[in-house]
C-alpha cells in the first residue's frame, strides 16, 4: 500500500528582511545589501523563498522543503544545484546545493 508523503514545514526557518525592488510570495530571493534582499535573476543563487510580505518588508524561508517551477533540463531526484530566477529554478553546476525529493513535469520539491 503506497502512502501519500508531505514534507511541508519541515525544517523550516524564516527570517525577515527588507526587499529591494519588487517581488511576490512565491519568489527566490538572494542577498542584495544587509537585512535586505530581491529577487532572484536568471543564474542567481538563490538564500531562500519569498514566504510573505507586507509592504517592502519580506519573511524569507531560510531552511527547509519548498518547491519551484522547473526551468531547463536536467532536474533529478537527490542531490542538485540550483540557480534562480523569480519563482522558476534551474540546474546550475556552480549553485545553491539542494536535495531533491519530489519531481514532476512542472516543478520540483526541495529541501535547502
Amino acid at each position: 500500500m503506497m502512502m501519500k508523503t508531505c514534507y511541508l514545514g519541515i525544517g523550516e526557518v524564516v527570517a525577515t528582511f527588507n526587499l529591494d525592488g519588487n517581488g511576490e510570495i512565491g519568489d527566490f530571493v538572494k542577498m542584495s545589501g544587509n537585512g535586505t534582499v530581491a529577487v532572484c535573476s536568471q543564474t542567481d543563487n538563490p538564500i531562500g523563498k519569498i514566504s510573505s510580505k507586507s509592504g517592502d518588508v519580506v519573511g524569507i524561508q531560510l531552511k527547509g522543503y519548498m518547491e519551484g517551477k522547473i526551468s531547463g533540463t536536467g532536474h533529478t531526484l537527490g542531490h542538485l544545484k540550483i540557480s534562480a530566477a523569480a519563482g522558476s529554478v534551474a540546474v546550475s553546476a556552480n549553485g545553491t546545493p539542494v536535495l531533491v525529493v519530489y519531481k514532476d513535469a512542472d516543478k520540483i520539491g526541495f529541501f535547502i
